[in-house]
């Protein structure tokens, strides 16, 4: 995975999963040649499945501090384009409702956690994570006021609410947003894959009032 994608599945896993020791790429790529890594880290990209040869080397570097390692790919990380609405102003005022453009990116990611004392695959699954982008959408300091309104973007004249990029278009003249990055977008699968794994906390139990509803 590229650092972006890494540095995500590090962080949603130790903080998903705090049980778990979780050992740095970063410690294991140190004690690699640098043609061992990107050989490995290309073919397992392109086939889905780790060179033998190269995984028997970096699993011997790996297994200094570590029993089992993690191999994810994000197999495809498409775009879409779409509307929500909204109501502005803060929750003492009277808002109104409007329609916001939304660019979302769906990241399709498959894991593959694999024994490095045996090099056989203990664990595989695909997950599918989202993330959208819309104006307002993000945190910040006046959200204990409530949300702020959403921000203006520039939009060509005549363009009607919710029409859907085509082909060709430029969706930043239509007054869609940047889309989230693929790292964001597969946040959600990493967070998935935390839940799934052994040993993971059940979840809370239902109350009967709740079931009720």
């Amino acid at each position: 995975m590229r650092p972006p994608l890494i540095d995500a599945l590090e962080r949603v896993l130790g903080a998903a999963r705090r049980d778990i020791p979780l050992v740095p790429a970063a410690r294991t790529r140190s004690a690699l040649p640098d043609s061992v890594e990107r050989l490995f880290l290309l073919g397992y990209q392109m086939r889905g499945t780790p060179d033998e040869a190269l995984f028997a080397t970096v699993a011997k570097a790996a297994l200094v501090s570590a029993r089992y390692g993690i191999l994810a790919r994000v197999e495809s990380a498409p775009i879409r384009y779409g509307s929500r609405q909204v109501v502005t102003g803060r929750p003492w005022e009277e808002g109104k409702e409007i329609q916001v453009r939304v660019t979302g990116r769906d990241a399709h990611v498959s894991v593959s956690i694999y024994d490095l004392t045996t090099r056989t695959l203990v664990f595989g699954a695909k997950y599918v994570g989202s993330s959208d982008e819309a104006p307002g959408a993000h945190p910040t300091a006046e959200d204990s006021l409530g949300a702020p309104p959403p921000s203006p973007v520039r939009v060509d004249p005549g363009v009607r609410t919710g029409r859907i990029p085509g082909p060709g278009e430029d969706p930043a003249l239509l007054g869609f947003p940047e889309p989230p990055t693929v790292a964001r977008a597969a946040e959600a699968s990493f967070l998935l894959m935390a839940r799934d794994l052994p040993g993971a906390p059940a979840p809370p139990p239902t109350s009967p009032a709740a079931e009720k509803k």
